[in-house]
C-alpha cells in the first residue's frame, strides 16, 4: 500500500505511506500527511511530514466548513522552559 485518500466535505486528505505516493498526493490533496520527510516540491496547500511531528509533536486536525484547522501539541504548550525543543545535533532513535 502506497497510502490512502480520505474525502470528506470539499476536502481531500492524503496519507502517504511511501514516497511513490507523494507525487500524485501533492496534486490531489488539500492536506498531505506523510510518514517520511517531504523533501521535494509539493503543491498541496498544507503538509505535515515526519519532521513536523518531530518538531511540533502530535497534530490535531479539524476539517471545518471553510477551513482546515491544525493545532500541534507544542504550539498549545507555548514557549516555556519545560517544553522540550528538538535539538538538531542529537541522534534520534532508529536512525
Amino acid at each position: 500500500m502506497q497510502g490512502c485518500l480520505y474525502k470528506v466535505k470539499n476536502y481531500v486528505v492524503a496519507l502517504s505511506e511511501k514516497p511513490g505516493a507523494l507525487i500524485e498526493d501533492c496534486y490531489t490533496a488539500n492536506l498531505v500527511i506523510s510518514r517520511f520527510p517531504i523533501r521535494q516540491s509539493c503543491a498541496a496547500p498544507i503538509k505535515i511530514d515526519r519532521f513536523d511531528l518531530w518538531r511540533e509533536g502530535t497534530h490535531a486536525i479539524w476539517l471545518q466548513k471553510n477551513e482546515i484547522r491544525i493545532e500541534s501539541v507544542n504550539a498549545l504548550r507555548g514557549n516555556r522552559p519545560w517544553v522540550l525543543k528538538p535539538r538538531m545535533n542529537r541522534p534520534r532513535p532508529g536512525y
